[in-house]
């Protein structure tokens, strides 16, 4: 679940990934995973984390 849910994201506003009981929030690199920030272009600072089961990792 990605927080918070909005339409629309004002430059400066950061994503958090909420993961359902069993899974982890995993970045891209393998590393804990970094609060994409929403910039004044309207892209993300960086990917979305991504929520993987205990079991992948």
């Amino acid at each position: 679940m990605i927080a918070p849910l909005k339409f629309h994201y004002d430059p400066g506003d950061y994503l958090t990934v909420q993961c359902r009981p069993g899974f982890v929030e995993h970045g891209a690199n393998g590393g804990p995973p970094e609060r994409p920030r929403c910039t004044p272009e309207g892209d993300w600072s960086g990917p979305v984390p991504q929520c993987r089961s205990y079991e992948e990792i």
